[in-house]
């Protein structure tokens, strides 16, 4: 557990401004005000002198990221230290163990330095998950700063996707997803709703601390899995997380994953003490849920709650269609017009709930393109219009029913030097399997000026 101190000093060499050391970089331990606790510093040309010094962490600013779990700091990430006062850090402040280290320090800095006004936007955006959040942990009986680690993984944003296909704001991978009682298939990807996502993840890491019984290593074990974590444990001869992540027994990405979360709960908690221009945080979505009893529009959906199409998709992004599916939905509208809405719901015939899309056939048209632009596969598409063959009319009326939300024809994008498939696939929101896909491509070597279709975004 960490110390409580009245500040932090670091030795430096002269006038030159010394920063947290890299794990390459040689380290002395220091006496600070009395407590025996690491100092970490650089030597530069070979020279150090004694003279004590404050640490700060000065601002900086940096663009925003989605994926942190892929983010290091470097020697290049790390800036000057004059001043740094950790008196305001007090472990009862929190609910999760909080034990300053280097590791934890080193993302204090990245946080309060280049990535300051991603934290800031991060902050923004928890204040309109924060009561649905909190209030289920709460009822769980679980660590309420539990919710930085949602933080961490996808910024708090709903349709969040990794390089690895984790989905939604607790990023799932499909497998654990369906373990722990989410739909997700080709019209409902639950992970992606605010809600159900946050009851599969209090109940998968409620399960990781009954089997670890200690949340460093549930946390650990969230990102790198619990085989990954025992086995490491077994080489190791060791239990605590610390120990497996500076003994180098973990993945990298897991070894700086709880420094990480630690690291933007501490700064997220004391903004006026590391500097950092306080914030407007995002207000709650004043929703409610009501039953969808059978396959119905959302156009239809959005004129019953008074309000537009746009609002309805952006309170349900697991809602992947134009429509519910069959059997019954929760839907989130507006709480204020939830009364209103199952009263005219229930007087709704069964014609009335889906407005029928159309599309006329133009010069140059295939029936695979109008599917690919549509969202719709090929048999899909033919099937809605008991189709035999691929042949289709110049002014042909086809039916679109099915249509994905916000689906449209691709964006393109030209390849830039240095650029990778990968790369390009995690910018636009999908995987490299699913861009080589969209552009017929065997392989992932591309070149610079190639014109690449990439998928619209949903905003």
């Amino acid at each position: 557990m960490l110390t409580l101190l009245t500040s932090l000093w670091i030795v430096t060499s002269g006038s030159l401004t010394v920063g947290l050391a890299q794990a390459s970089t040689t380290t002395e331990s220091v006496m600070v005000e009395g407590n025996n606790v690491a100092g970490w510093v650089q030597r530069i040309n070979g020279t150090m002198s004694r003279e004590k010094s404050r640490v700060s962490l000065p601002s900086a600013t940096m663009s925003q990221t989605y994926d942190m779990k892929s983010v290091t700091p470097t020697s290049q990430g790390l800036l000057p230290i004059e001043g740094y006062d950790i008196a305001a850090i007090d472990p009862s402040d929190y609910d999760i163990p909080i034990e300053m280290n280097a590791s934890i320090l080193r993302w204090i800095t990245y946080f309060t330095g280049p990535g300051k006004q991603t934290i800031r936007i991060w902050n923004e955006r928890k204040g309109r998950v924060e009561p649905l959040i909190s209030s289920k942990l709460k009822e769980a009986g679980l660590p309420a700063d539990l919710i930085y680690l949602a933080m961490i993984e996808s910024g708090f944003v709903d349709s969040a996707r990794s390089h690895a296909g984790a989905t939604g704001p607790w990023q799932f991978m499909k497998i654990t997803a369906r373990e722990c009682g989410l739909r997700v298939d080709d019209e409902v990807d639950e992970r992606r709703d605010l809600l159900r996502a946050t009851e599969a993840a209090i109940e998968y890491l409620s399960m990781l601390h009954r089997r670890f019984d200690d949340w460093p290593l549930a946390m650990a074990s969230y990102n790198g899995g619990q085989g990954r974590v025992r086995r490491a444990q077994k080489r190791a001869g060791e239990s605590n997380y610390y120990a497996l992540a500076d003994g180098g027994y973990l993945p990298k990405e897991t070894t700086n994953y709880v420094p990480k979360i630690i690291a933007a709960a501490i700064v997220s908690k004391n903004f006026a003490g590391f500097g950092i221009a306080p914030i407007t945080p995002n207000s709650p979505r004043e929703v409610t849920r009501v039953a969808v009893t059978a396959m119905t529009d959302l156009d239809v959906i959005a004129k019953l709650s008074n309000t537009d199409i746009e609002t309805i998709v952006a309170l349900n992004p697991a809602l992947l269609r134009a429509y519910t599916p069959h059997g019954t939905t929760m839907v989130a509208i507006p709480v204020q017009d939830a009364r209103a809405f199952e009263r005219k719901y229930a007087r709704l015939s069964s014609q009335d709930r889906r407005v029928l899309r159309e599309y006329k056939v133009i010069r140059g048209d295939t029936l695979s393109e109008i599917a690919e632009r549509h969202g719709l596969s090929l048999p899909e598409l033919k099937r809605i219009n008991n189709l035999q063959s691929d042949q289709i009319e110049l002014g042909q009326l086809l039916y679109l029913d099915g249509t994905k939300v916000n689906a449209g024809a691709p964006s393109h994008y030209t390849v830039q030097a240095g650029d990778t498939i990968s790369g390009i696939a995690e910018r636009h929101d999908c995987t490299a399997a699913e861009l080589r896909k969209l552009n017929g491509l065997n392989s992932s070597v591309i070149q610079p000026g190639q014109r690449l279709k990439v998928p619209r975004s949903n905003g």
